[in-house]
Protein backbone atom coordinates (compact mmCIF):
# COMPACT_ATOMS: atom_id res chain seq x y z
CA UNK A 1 0.00 0.00 0.00
CA UNK A 2 1.49 3.34 -1.02
CA UNK A 3 1.59 6.39 1.21
CA UNK A 4 -0.82 9.13 0.23
CA UNK A 5 0.97 12.43 0.75
CA UNK A 6 -2.32 14.25 1.44
CA UNK A 7 -3.26 11.79 4.16
CA UNK A 8 -0.30 11.27 6.51
CA UNK A 9 1.74 13.71 8.55
CA UNK A 10 5.26 13.39 9.92
CA UNK A 11 7.33 14.41 12.90
CA UNK A 12 11.11 14.48 12.74
CA UNK A 13 13.04 13.81 15.96
CA UNK A 14 16.80 14.44 16.14
CA UNK A 15 17.69 14.24 19.82
CA UNK A 16 17.38 12.01 22.87
CA UNK A 17 13.98 13.18 24.07
CA UNK A 18 10.33 12.40 24.78
CA UNK A 19 8.02 13.69 22.04
CA UNK A 20 4.23 13.85 22.17
CA UNK A 21 3.58 13.32 18.46
CA UNK A 22 -0.23 13.31 18.57
CA UNK A 23 -3.00 13.48 21.16
CA UNK A 24 -6.02 11.22 20.87
CA UNK A 25 -6.74 8.55 18.28
CA UNK A 26 -4.62 8.02 15.20
CA UNK A 27 -2.53 5.67 13.11
CA UNK A 28 1.19 4.99 13.40
CA UNK A 29 2.16 4.33 9.79
CA UNK A 30 5.95 4.10 9.81
CA UNK A 31 9.16 4.82 11.71
CA UNK A 32 12.05 5.88 9.45
CA UNK A 33 15.53 5.77 10.95
CA UNK A 34 17.34 8.32 8.79
CA UNK A 35 20.66 8.40 10.67
CA UNK A 36 21.04 5.35 12.92
CA UNK A 37 23.32 5.23 15.94
CA UNK A 38 25.22 2.18 17.18
CA UNK A 39 23.24 2.07 20.43
CA UNK A 40 19.90 3.46 21.41
CA UNK A 41 16.21 2.68 21.62
CA UNK A 42 13.08 4.18 20.10
CA UNK A 43 10.00 3.34 22.18
CA UNK A 44 6.47 4.08 21.00
CA UNK A 45 3.58 4.48 23.47
CA UNK A 46 -0.19 4.60 23.04
CA UNK A 47 -0.45 7.28 25.72
CA UNK A 48 -0.20 10.98 26.54
CA UNK A 49 2.89 10.21 28.64
CA UNK A 50 5.62 7.62 28.21
CA UNK A 51 4.52 5.55 31.19
CA UNK A 52 1.90 3.05 30.01
CA UNK A 53 0.68 1.10 26.98
CA UNK A 54 3.89 0.60 25.00
CA UNK A 55 3.28 -0.15 21.34
CA UNK A 56 6.81 -1.43 20.85
CA UNK A 57 10.49 -0.62 20.86
CA UNK A 58 13.24 -0.54 18.25
CA UNK A 59 16.77 -1.22 19.49
CA UNK A 60 19.66 0.01 17.36
CA UNK A 61 22.45 -2.28 16.26
CA UNK A 62 25.92 -1.76 14.85
CA UNK A 63 24.45 -1.89 11.31
CA UNK A 64 24.37 1.84 10.58
CA UNK A 65 22.33 1.94 7.36
CA UNK A 66 19.05 3.91 7.19
CA UNK A 67 15.92 1.76 7.41
CA UNK A 68 12.19 1.96 8.08
CA UNK A 69 9.59 -0.17 9.83
CA UNK A 70 5.93 -0.12 8.81
CA UNK A 71 3.45 -0.43 11.66
CA UNK A 72 0.06 0.46 10.13
CA UNK A 73 -1.66 0.27 13.49
CA UNK A 74 -4.21 2.31 15.38
CA UNK A 75 -3.55 3.98 18.71
CA UNK A 76 -6.31 5.22 20.99
CA UNK A 77 -4.85 7.64 23.54
CA UNK A 78 -2.03 9.44 21.75
CA UNK A 79 1.36 8.76 20.20
CA UNK A 80 4.36 9.37 22.41
CA UNK A 81 7.92 8.58 21.22
CA UNK A 82 10.96 8.24 23.47
CA UNK A 83 14.48 8.19 21.99
CA UNK A 84 17.41 7.29 24.24
CA UNK A 85 20.18 8.53 21.94
CA UNK A 86 20.44 11.48 19.57
CA UNK A 87 19.41 9.91 16.27
CA UNK A 88 17.57 11.27 13.26
CA UNK A 89 14.16 9.60 12.88
CA UNK A 90 10.92 10.45 11.12
CA UNK A 91 7.57 9.29 12.52
CA UNK A 92 4.84 9.01 9.87
CA UNK A 93 1.36 9.17 11.38
CA UNK A 94 -2.25 10.17 10.92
Amino acid sequence: MALRSDHYQFTRITSATTTQVKSGKGILKRIVVNVPVSTGTITMYDAQAATTAPIGAITSTADLRPYFIDYDLKFANGLNIVTTQAQDITVVWE
